[in-house]
């Protein structure tokens, strides 16, 4: 049976679906090497829709295409062919880390440590060129095979003077509540500090194998972010070092002007933190153990 074709480019399988349409596994035979597909069916939105998506289909191709990063999934190209606009990235051979998560609930310090230095590096890099992610959380961060980690989706980034806002036209809250900053629950104009704030989620989830703040709705989690302070990590892991905790709560500080100011910081105080824990290098077998699924 001939291969699907869009544009150029062979779709192999579909391998997911997020906010902005469908991934499909593809390959593309003119350099002949996979890479993986974001499409956008327009046929299936209103016109109103359709011209908002692909704005951001549009404003997800300008950020990625200023990022060459290897802790960063590559835009190679973009296209639009009858009813579907469409990215073509970087095929990464391995698991989500939220996949990750969900298997292992929670990681070891050694790796854990891995994976955040990995994401700051990719945030530090981002936010000197002037992109806010605005989206970090542990779906939007692969796990390569080789080990490492690269952060995917800059779907609702923005770019830093650029006007993007917060919300659509249409009041919709751009992100995933579970993991925005105060700042961006409010709708506030965004800097660095709120990929920040959703790092150091992402930190605690994976060191304590739940989020900081909950709510059994979109509301009762939006509040608890706003007004609760989490369970202190190390109560949670009294393997761990205490100094970790201090880190963590820095980064989850609810007025910006108190957390890290940079990625950089951010990272520096961590490695600070664990430095006298372990080792904090990671053979690839460790990256194998769980079961991992192209994306």
């Amino acid at each position: 049976m001939a291969a699907r074709l869009l544009g150029r480019y062979e779709l192999r399988r579909l391998v997911g679906k997020g906010a902005m349409g469908q991934v499909y596994e593809a390959w593309d035979p003119n350099l002949d090497r996979p890479v993986a597909i974001k499409t956008v069916r327009m046929d299936r939105l209103s016109d109103a829709e359709a011209r908002e998506f692909e704005a951001r289909l549009r404003v997800e191709a300008r950020s990625a295409a200023r990022l060459q990063h290897p802790n960063i999934v590559t835009l190679y190209d973009t296209g639009r062919e009858d009813s579907a606009a469409f990215l073509v990235l970087e095929y990464v051979d391995g698991d989500d880390l939220q996949r990750h998560l969900a298997v292992r609930r929670r990681l070891g310090l050694a790796q854990a440590a891995q994976i955040m230095q990995g994401l700051l590096a990719a945030l530090g890099y981002a936010h000197s060129r002037g992109v806010i992610h605005r989206d970090v959380k542990p779906a939007n961060m692969l796990l390569p095979a080789e080990g490492g980690v690269k952060l995917t989706d800059f779907g609702v980034a923005r770019l830093q003077g650029s006007g993007e806002a917060t919300f659509t036209k249409h009041g919709v809250l751009l992100g995933t509540a579970r993991y925005m900053a105060p700042e961006q629950l409010k709708g506030l104009r965004l800097d660095g500090r709120a990929d920040i704030f959703a790092a150091g989620i992402v930190l605690y989830e994976m060191l304590a194998g739940l989020r900081p703040f909950s709510g059994d709705n979109e509301f009762a989690m939006m509040h608890s972010i706003l007004t609760h302070e989490p369970q202190s990590l190390c109560l949670l892991r009294p393997d761990l070092p205490g100094r970790l905790d201090r880190v963590v709560a820095r980064a989850l500080a609810k007025d910006r002007d108190e957390r890290y100011a940079t990625a950089e910081l951010f990272a520096a105080d961590l490695r600070l933190a664990v430095a006298d824990d372990e080792d904090l290098t990671l053979p690839p077998a460790e990256w194998a153990a769980a079961p991992r699924a192209a994306v």
